[in-house]
C-alpha cells in the first residue's frame, strides 16, 4: 500500500484531521480484509481469482468517519487497485504489442489515446523500463503525458496542457476534483531534451506559478537542471521542485508490469 502512504503525506501533511482520519481508514483496511480472509478460509470456499466486496469495509468507514471517511477508504482502495495493476511486484494482466508501428508512435505520434493507461500506454512505460536510454528521444508529447500519468496514479486531478500553444505549462495537478475550482497545487513543466534546462525556463516557470497563485511548481527533465537555475530558486525563493533524469527513472521503474522482459 505505498501508494496510499504516499498518498496521505503529499495531500493531507497540513490537514491534521483527514491526516489522522487517513491513518484509521489504514488501519481498518487491514482488520477488515484480515477477518474476510479469515472467513473465506473457514468456510473452505475460497478460490484462486475469487473478489471479496468492500462494500462492509465503505459502510464501516462512512459509519466511523462520515464522507471524509468513505471518500479517504474510496481512494485507498483505488491505490491498492492501482498497486496490483502496475507494480513490478505484482502479477498483472499483461498485453503485448501488435506490430512495431505501435512502438514506433512513442517517437513519432503526438497522440495521448491509450487503452492501457490514463495518459500513456502501459506498454510503453513497460519499454522505457528496460530502455531508459530512450527517453530523450521519446515524442515531447508522449513525455508529458508520461509524467501527467505518474501523479495520476498517485491519486492526484490531473490536466494536461493543449500541448501546443499551452502557455508553457505542460502539467497541472489538485489534491482532488473538488480542488479543481481552486488554483493548482503543482504547475509542472517537462523538458524531453538532451541540453541542461536553464535559468529562462525556471524563472517563466515561476512567473506562470504567481499569475495562477499555484502552490508550488515543479520541473521535470530528461536530462538535468543547471547549477545556475537551481542556484535562482534558492536565493530568490522560488519554491519549484526537480525531478532530473535518475528520479525519473525511479518514476519509470515504479510503473512498470511485472517482470517486463521487452528489447529491441
Amino acid at each position: 500500500m505505498q501508494y496510499f502512504s504516499l498518498f496521505l503525506k503529499e495531500k493531507y501533511s497540513d490537514d491534521k484531521e483527514k491526516f489522522e482520519i487517513g491513518l484509521k481508514i489504514y488501519e481498518l483496511y487491514g482488520k477488515w480484509l484480515k477477518e474476510e480472509m479469515d472467513t473465506l478460509v473457514k468456510s473452505g470456499k475460497m478460490e484462486y481469482g475469487m473478489t471479496i466486496s468492500p462494500n462492509s469495509y465503505l459502510q464501516k468507514c462512512y459509519d466511523d468517519y462520515g464522507r471524509v471517511g468513505y471518500r479517504l477508504a474510496l481512494q485507498l482502495l483505488n491505490n491498492r487497485a492501482n498497486y496490483e495493476q502496475y507494480s513490478p511486484w505484482n502479477n498483472v494482466r499483461r498485453v503485448d504489442w501488435k506490430d512495431i508501428v505501435e512502438l514506433e508512435e512513442l517517437f513519432e505520434s503526438e497522440s495521448l489515446k491509450t487503452y492501457y493507461g490514463n495518459f500513456i500506454d502501459q506498454r510503453y512505460i513497460d519499454y522505457l523500463s528496460n530502455n531508459l536510454d530512450d527517453i530523450g528521444e521519446i515524442q515531447w508529447r508522449k513525455f508529458e503525458g508520461l509524467t501527467g500519468e505518474f501523479f495520476k496514479r498517485l491519486g492526484y486531478e490531473v490536466t494536461l496542457g493543449r500541448g501546443r500553444n499551452d502557455g508553457g505549462i505542460d502539467v497541472r495537478v489538485w489534491r482532488s476534483t473538488e480542488d479543481k475550482e481552486k488554483p493548482p497545487m503543482i504547475l509542472i513543466q517537462c523538458k524531453r531534451q538532451k541540453e541542461k534546462v536553464d535559468k529562462v525556463i525556471v524563472k517563466a516557470l515561476w512567473a506562470d506559478m504567481v499569475y495562477e497563485k499555484a502552490q508550488s511548481g515543479l520541473i521535470v527533465t530528461s536530462s538535468q537542471v543547471s547549477s545556475g537555475a537551481k542556484e535562482d530558486c534558492k536565493v530568490r525563493g522560488y519554491n519549484i521542485k526537480f525531478i532530473e533524469r535518475e528520479n525519473l527513472n525511479k518514476w519509470i521503474k515504479s510503473m512498470r508490469s511485472k517482470d517486463v522482459e521487452i528489447i529491441v
